[in-house]
């Protein structure tokens, strides 16, 4: 079936080069993007994170469930 099967999608980059001070396991130290799927470019199959994060904001993970519920709550405004 041609689409996309969620209504929401979240996005994870880890921003953290330094190889001393990364820690892939740490989600302090990712940024998240939430992002509701009538937002991304339609037709297309992938998008990079330069694309992302020029788009949306990115959230910290201690304000990841905070963004989402007000994501899903405008989503429910809408439909």
């Amino acid at each position: 079936m041609p689409g996309r099967p969620a209504d929401i999608y979240i996005f994870a980059w880890h921003p953290v080069e330094d190889g001393q001070k990364a820690d892939h396991r740490d989600p302090a130290q990712w940024e998240f993007y939430v992002v509701p799927e009538c937002e991304l470019p339609a037709r297309q199959k992938s998008i990079g994170v330069k694309k992302v994060a020029k788009l949306w904001s990115p959230v910290a993970y201690a304000e990841l469930q905070h963004r989402l519920s007000k994501v899903v709550a405008d989503l429910s405004k809408v439909q």
